[in-house]
């Protein structure tokens, strides 16, 4: 199940609460699977 994230508006404001696939079928400029969040460790 995907975490709903805030996603908020550069330009109007607008917040909505959306998982990121809901964000980007509806139009926001968030593309659904960029990544994964982690710790990064020290560079060495």
């Amino acid at each position: 199940m995907d975490k709903k994230l805030i996603h908020i508006c550069e330009v109007c404001g607008k917040t909505e609460i959306l998982t990121p696939e809901e964000a980007f079928n509806e139009g926001w400029d968030y593309p659904p699977r960029m990544g994964d969040f982690g710790i990064v460790g020290p560079r060495t």
